[in-house]
């Protein structure tokens, strides 16, 4: 190795070390103590939740998962998901997904917010959101660690119908995502073709005998786009 090489070598070594931040080191007693301290903000967080005051009680288990170390990792589940139980009363369902899937990042076996994310997302209604749901709906279904839980064996029914259901709505809602985005392409290539006196009506699509599409020049189109080639 030249010298160039080893002075390069070991400034990127430097770099390195500034930038990864070692996870601080904490002895057993501190690691007690300090979840102490996370589960008294979990408990007062709790007593706001009864009084349906979700936000204070999502700053409290904020505050449990800044105080809580890293590696009480189903604590911090649980954490996640009692803020993602709030989210969910806040009609906030977009950030109970966010919420859930962090408590699962942590707890990947914690059925009953797995749950909470399947109706969370059927409720954004988008198709990436209902795909979602319906893929978590199928794995408390099936997955072993989850369809013995007591959440799924309560909800049997209400899970069951959502997997026959979901289907069907992820194909409206992908015709109606596909309509928009057309709309959306029309409107962009109305605002190109406008400069030149023409519009997106002035060009249809034929399909000849053999399949095979092709784009023709209409002149003059009427109101559905139709006209004289």
């Amino acid at each position: 190795m030249s010298k160039i090489e080893e002075i390069q070598e070991s400034v990127n070594n430097q770099e390195n070390e500034e930038i990864i931040e070692e996870t601080p080191k904490f002895t057993p007693k501190e690691i007690a103590e300090l979840l102490e301290t996370a589960e008294q903000h979990k408990s007062t967080g709790n007593k706001f939740f009864s009084l349906k005051k979700f936000d204070e009680a999502i700053e409290q288990y904020k505050k449990a998962l800044d105080t809580c170390p890293i590696e009480k990792k189903k604590e911090r589940a649980v954490y996640w998901g009692n803020i993602g139980a709030c989210e969910v009363k806040l009609n906030r369902h977009k950030e109970a997904v966010d919420a859930c899937t962090k408590a699962l990042e942590d707890d990947p076996a914690y059925t009953k917010v797995l749950f909470r994310r399947a109706q969370a997302n059927e409720k954004v209604n988008t198709l990436f959101s209902t795909n979602s749901a319906l893929e978590d709906y199928k794995k408390l279904s099936s997955d072993p660690i989850h369809k013995s839980d007591r959440v799924v064996l309560d909800n049997h029914s209400l899970i069951s119908n959502a997997i026959k259901r979901l289907p069907p709505k992820i194909k409206e809602l992908e015709e109606k995502e596909k309509a928009e985005m057309i709309d959306k392409l029309k409107g962009f290539g109305n605002t190109i073709l406008g400069k030149f006196g023409l519009s997106t009506d002035n060009f249809k699509i034929v399909q000849d005998e053999k399949g095979s599409c092709n784009i023709q020049f209409v002149n003059n189109p009427d109101k559905n786009g139709e006209g004289g080639s």
